[in-house]
């Protein structure tokens, strides 16, 4: 399960995960454990682990998940 939030650090100081650049609306992608539960994903785990990528990598990676699910 995903969560997409701003991070808390200041615009210069947050560079993305992916490709390392500084701008182009960053954002945490805060990943949690999940699993299918009665039909739904439930979130079974607190522990999340968060990654920051740029809109570029976010589509970049929305079109490799469409292609899973394909």
């Amino acid at each position: 399960m995903f969560q997409i939030v701003v991070p808390e650090s200041p615009k210069d100081a947050t560079t993305c995960a992916c490709c390392g650049c500084y701008g182009n609306d960053i954002r945490s992608l805060c990943v949690f454990q999940s699993a299918k539960i009665a039909g739904k994903m439930r979130v079974v785990s607190n522990n999340g682990v968060a990654v920051n990528l740029c809109r570029d990598c976010r589509s970049e990676l929305s079109r490799m998940f469409a292609e899973l699910d394909g």
